[in-house]
């Protein structure tokens, strides 16, 4: 049995009388323990645990289905698209033969390719249209390197069907989804979590007002369960009669603030289970939106481990394989220039062609960043006495026009971006990204704010959001760091190719000072 409020001292009371001298002295002393003023009432905690998976199973089978008419609407504009593809190769090309298997290889890749782009990971808002085009073109590259693996044989025909396959389904798959959109809100409509609100008043309102701001409003406070010992004329029962008040509000679940003493905590999440209802448990600070929390079993315990989200391993797997097989393919056709480059660094001034800077990669660690060499030797050594000509104003943004220790290639080289080329190998090491903020100096960090921290979450990039939106016109670091932290919270492949995209004008059309 667990008793509610305790008297006293934990059964102790004090007491006082007079000390030698004249002083007052003070002594505790054992009572005889009350008897308890309410006693928890057993519940059936089988029944009530069955009822509460048979629920959660329901609420699983719910999502499934709703998943499942997703990808089988996408499926059959796929069909459309392929079809599309059928016709125009046929007149452009005049292409027959189409092996029936086609059908199938890209109707298998494609619900792969727009799960990993995130087009299923939305329940209740509209996805973004940039995230099924990016899942519709790899959904056309996949089925292109599968036709070059080594023993597949020719599963499509001729070279006009991919293309015309990808122009279509990244115009009927977002259509698809617009002309399906009621079908598909209402089969993926978020469920509402009744739940109850726990604790005196004070406490209760806290909670509230928590679940109410919460975007989607999936949360619906129902009533108001008062812990023990606690009078309470608006609540709908004390924690004692927390199976009726569930069985009557039809509540799935109780909401506790996590503020509350760790006894009282301990004993309302407890009683709670056993009843056969979820506990969502209000942290005592507001989380990122960014943030995902992790429960870790520990020898002791279980601890709440909270993580800046990042990529989800598949679409970080596919986000490296692009930086791989894109740096190799730029490094094979820009290697002449590359080595007219180096020529053209050794007759202009004396010392290496390449230039190694420590830079903070991910999470702070320092790595040697490679670029052409476009100042004298010794440059690093002249930055304290040209502090005062930075045009930002910001050490941590250090930039200088008409920097005096550029060389006249360098000037060249920095005016086309041509200076970034051999941060390539870096990408190859796995120190860098072809798309991710900009690496800043380490002794930097010392100057972060807390919200600057986000943009170590990631690989650091040759190119970015900063880059494509400005470049050095951007003088503003907490500018910079919120094109960042925007790239970031709307990463895709999408955005990434975009950006590279972006990235070639921009470069020759502002480069760096």
């Amino acid at each position: 049995m667990i008793t509610g409020a305790e008297g006293g001292l934990n059964g102790r009371e004090l007491s006082s009388r007079r000390a030698p001298g004249g002083g007052a002295a003070v002594r505790v002393r054992r009572r005889a323990p009350e008897k308890p003023d309410i006693v928890l009432p057993e519940v059936d905690v089988r029944l009530a645990r069955d009822r509460a998976a048979w629920g959660r199973w329901a609420q699983a089978v719910r999502d499934a289905s709703g998943l499942l008419l997703v990808v089988v609407l996408d499926l059959v504009v796929g069909s459309l698209a392929i079809a599309h593809a059928l016709v125009v190769a046929g007149l452009l090309a005049g292409e027959a033969g189409f092996d029936p298997a086609a059908a199938s290889l890209l109707l298998f890749l494609q619900p792969l390719a727009l799960g990993l782009c995130g087009a299923y990971s939305s329940a209740a808002h509209r996805v973004p249209v940039g995230r099924l085009v990016g899942g519709t073109a790899l959904t056309a590259l996949l089925a292109w390197l599968y036709q070059r693996l080594p023993g597949t044989g020719p599963v499509i025909a001729g070279g006009a069907f991919l293309p015309a396959y990808a122009v279509g389904a990244a115009v009927l798959v977002p259509m698809g989804r617009l002309v399906f959109d009621p079908v598909i809100r209402f089969a993926r409509r978020p469920r509402i979590r009744r739940v109850l609100a726990f604790g005196a008043p004070g406490h209760a309102a806290v909670v509230e007002r928590l679940l109410v701001s919460r975007r989607g409003r999936d949360f619906r406070v129902v009533g108001r369960l008062a812990p023990a010992g606690v009078a309470d004329d608006g609540a709908q029962g004390a924690l004692a009669e927390v199976d009726r008040v569930l069985r009557e509000t039809g509540a799935h679940g109780v909401a506790v603030p996590s503020t509350l003493p760790s006894e009282m905590l301990e004993t309302a999440v407890r009683r709670c289970l056993d009843a056969g209802a979820t506990v969502f448990v209000a942290p005592p600070v507001r989380l990122p939106r960014n943030s995902r929390l992790i429960v870790r079993e520990t020898a002791t315990g279980a601890v709440l481990e909270v993580q800046p989200r990042g990529a989800r391993i598949p679409q970080f797997a596919i986000k490296r394989a692009m930086d791989v097989v894109l740096s190799l393919i730029a490094l094979a056709l820009l290697a002449p220039l590359m080595l007219l480059i180096a020529v053209a660094i050794k007759l202009d001034s004396p010392g290496p062609v390449l230039f190694k800077q420590v830079r903070a990669g991910l999470g702070g660690r320092p790595f040697g960043m490679l670029k052409f060499r476009t100042m004298v030797c010794g440059a690093d050594d002249m930055k304290q006495e040209l502090q005062h000509l930075n045009s930002s104003g910001d050490p941590r943004l250090f930039k200088i026009p008409r920097d005096p220790r550029v060389t006249r290639v360098g000037r060249l080289l920095r005016r086309t971006s041509l200076d970034e080329l051999p941060q390539l190998f870096n990408v190859l090491r796995g120190e860098m990204s072809l798309v991710g903020p900009r690496p800043f100096f380490p002794e930097d960090l010392a100057l972060y704010e807390p919200h600057h921290f986000e943009r170590l979450t990631v690989l650091p990039g040759i190119t970015g959001l900063w880059q494509v939106s400005g470049r050095s016109d951007v003088l503003d670091f907490e500018e910079v760091v919120r094109l960042d932290r925007e790239y970031i919270r709307n990463w895709s492949l999408w955005l990434d190719l975009w950006i590279l995209l972006r990235t070639v004008p921009a470069a020759f059309g502002r480069g760096a000072y």
